[in-house]
């Protein structure tokens, strides 16, 4: 299993449980994920921690004084 955390805008979007799929953006030298409908957004991955699965499952929700952060879970 591979943990991964999203910046989330809002709270209420997701819950812990769902399962979410997320899409692959590549930049010259990094790629980034966005869970689909725009919910979230990973920070900047090396090509190399590129994800195997698009699929992950909510298992924390929290609130950071930065704003709200989600983690899921992928198989891999």
């Amino acid at each position: 299993m591979r943990q991964m955390e999203f910046k989330v805008e809002r709270s209420g979007l997701m819950k812990e449980g769902d399962v979410l799929g997320v899409t692959e953006t590549k930049m010259d030298n990094f790629l980034y994920y966005t869970i689909e409908h725009a919910y979230g957004m990973s920070g900047n991955i090396p090509f190399s921690e590129a994800l195997k699965s698009r699929q992950g499952k909510v298992v924390k929700m929290e609130e950071k004084p930065r704003g709200f952060y989600a983690l899921l879970e992928f198989s891999e």
